[in-house]
Formats: structure tokens, C-alpha cells, sequence
């Protein structure tokens, strides 16, 4: 699920990347550029240490 579809589905707003990035600095996350990617591979990326993203379920959603 995209970032904006899940603000759109908890009538929150997105925001930005840089003020989702300061928050996450100053409740302690430590940034880093070498985290393991999600879907298996090789691939590092950036991310804040300890921080994963859970599997969701499958949804399907109509077009508008």
C-alpha cells in the first residue's frame, strides 16, 4: 500500500519525508543507508536502524 492511499484511508495528511525523518531523529532512530531491502535481495537502502515494515494482507481496491 502507498504511503498516500494509507493517509487517505486514516484521513491523516501525508506530510513530508523530511519531517517524518526529523521526528523519527528525535524519538532516537539512528538513520542509516545500509538496511537490508524487504523483498529478499542483496540490495541495501536507506531506513533507521531497528525499524521493519510488517506484511499486510492483500487488498484490492477499485479505480476511480
Amino acid at each position: 500500500m502507498s504511503w498516500a492511499l494509507f493517509c487517505r484511508e486514516t484521513n491523516e495528511p501525508p506530510g513530508m519525508i523530511r519531517t517524518f525523518s526529523e521526528t523519527m531523529r528525535k524519538r532516537g532512530f539512528q538513520p542509516s543507508n545500509t538496511v537490508p531491502a524487504q523483498n529478499g535481495s542483496s540490495r541495501r537502502v536507506r531506513g533507521f536502524v531497528g525499524v521493519e515494515l510488517r506484511p499486510q494482507p492483500q487488498r484490492h481496491y477499485e479505480q476511480d
